[in-house]
């Protein structure tokens, strides 16, 4: 049979055993932690410079139609002039529709 000082040992040693096994959680819990929060700082810095790569194709797909748009025009200014001529009659047209449209309802 165990003693009374015994058993406080015991005791002891089971709350030290306990306290060591939480310890050892919460530990993995901020290692857990830390790698989620770095993971998404990783995720964030993607996305921004990806965007900031589309950005960029973007404007340099701009550059290109407007310098498409100004050699075409020194080329042929008078079908420039017509082609937009026409698409201002175009946009007139659907703006004078839509205008309408609201009026109505």
């Amino acid at each position: 049979m165990k003693t009374p000082a015994q058993l406080a040992e015991e005791a002891r040693q089971a709350g030290r055993d306990g306290l060591d096994t939480v310890r050892g959680l919460a530990s993995d819990a901020r290692d857990i932690a830390g790698d989620a929060a770095a993971t998404g700082r990783a995720y964030a810095k993607d996305a921004v410079n990806a965007a900031g790569r589309k950005l960029h194709d973007a404007r340099g797909q701009f550059e290109q139609a407007r310098q498409a748009c100004m050699t075409y025009i020194a080329d042929e200014p008078v079908k420039a002039a017509l082609i937009s001529a026409a698409a201002g009659a175009v946009l007139t047209t659907l703006a004078l529709s839509l205008l309408r449209g609201r009026r109505r309802d």
